[in-house]
């Protein structure tokens, strides 16, 4: 990836795993984080205060997600027929220590 795009400045993943196997890639090539790129995950945050550098991550609550789908859930069983529904639960994000500040 960084061979076909040296000007690449951050790489954002899917997983908190994929971003720590980012940030061991990038070490082992010799790059800094978040001094040479920035990592940043999509998903939840129980494991981003694991990694070194503390990981910077767009957040849903587990939370908020579960008791959305509990809710649906319990619906679902009180009802037989039920339209579809969508309920969007909103991320944060929450800043660590894998990305740089931008002046």
């Amino acid at each position: 990836l960084l061979e076909e795009n040296p000007q690449l400045t951050a790489i954002i993943t899917t997983n908190h795993l994929t971003a720590a196997g980012s940030i061991k890639a990038l070490t082992q090539q010799g790059y800094r984080v978040p001094e040479d790129l920035s990592v940043i995950a999509i998903g939840f945050g129980e494991f981003a205060n694991g990694i070194t550098p503390s990981l910077t991550a767009l957040e849903w609550s587990s939370y908020e997600v579960s008791y959305q789908a509990t809710l649906m859930m319990t619906d679902m069983l009180r009802q037989k027929q039920l339209p579809a529904q969508q309920i969007l639960v909103p991320p944060k994000l929450v800043i660590r220590e894998s990305t740089k500040e931008v002046i």
